[in-house]
């Protein structure tokens, strides 16, 4: 988990790699089975066969929109249950919007292609520019040029934006694993979120009610006060109420019963 953890935190552009290790550390850790390089290893070529291409910046576009949407035929799902694994995506030549979208940056970036992501929210729109123009792709559109409604939110200012895009990879594994019914590893995912962006406190709530269901008392009340502190009580869910009571009723009576025996 360590090794994921601190993998995770060095991914930047000023290391495309780490893009794609990083995604295969996330795979290789919560979806283990029938585990290989192969979708990895695509992304990788395909890096390789753009980082030397010395053309404009709109050939580069049309090139690399080839490539990704008409040759390896890849689409964009903003389904809950669409793929976030690599292998997935290749698979089934559909993938999580994030996922496509952290690929298709990699991309630009071996292209030597500058651009920002519009928003967070709008991981599918992304902004090209040179010397001579500026434009936003739509990759929901196969990297077509974006237009009218889709450009109807200004741009926000993004810390982070490549984080952003993890974040999001994370939130949806962790879901897919709590589906799964995958407990171990739906512990492991939180710890690697919190980890990573402690300032997501939600993740203290899911983390300290998955610790309850468990058994594990202390280690839940602790979570949900955690929780607490951050959040006022009235966006509390019924769940997390119940929870808090129910821990610090059995924390009151361990309290009770030790002082008993002294």
């Amino acid at each position: 988990m360590k090794e994921l953890i601190t993998q995770l935190k060095a991914i930047s552009f000023e290391k495309p790699e780490s893009i794609v290790y990083g995604l295969d550390l996330i795979q290789f850790h919560f979806n283990h089975e029938d585990y290989n390089f192969s979708a990895s290893n695509k992304v990788l070529m395909l890096g390789e066969q753009l980082q030397n291409v010395n053309m404009r910046m709109d050939e580069k576009i049309k090139l690399l929109n080839s490539l990704i949407f008409e040759k390896e035929g890849l689409y964009i799902s903003f389904e809950e249950d669409a793929p976030v694994f690599l292998k997935h995506l290749f698979d089934k030549n559909i993938g999580d919007i994030n996922l496509v979208s952290l690929i298709y940056q990699y991309l630009l970036k071996k292209l030597n292609v500058r651009f920002q992501m519009w928003s967070s929210q709008k991981p599918h729109l992304i902004k090209v520019y040179d010397t001579e123009k500026t434009y936003v792709l739509n990759l929901n559109d196969k990297g077509l040029k974006a237009k009218g409604k889709d450009l109807s939110d200004p741009p926000e200012e993004q810390i982070n934006p490549i984080q952003s895009l993890i974040y999001n990879v994370l939130t949806k594994v962790a879901d897919l694993l709590l589906v799964k019914n995958d407990l171990k590893k739906s512990m492991e995912i939180y710890d690697c979120i919190l980890s990573l962006f402690p300032e997501k406190v939600f993740w203290y709530a899911r983390r300290g009610l998955l610790n309850k269901n468990l058994g594990f008392y202390q280690e839940a009340l602790k979570d949900l006060e955690r929780y607490s502190n951050f959040v006022a009580e009235k966006d509390f869910s019924s769940s997390i109420i119940q929870a808090l009571v129910e821990l610090k009723g059995l924390k009151y009576i361990s309290a009770n019963l030790q002082n008993q025996t002294h």
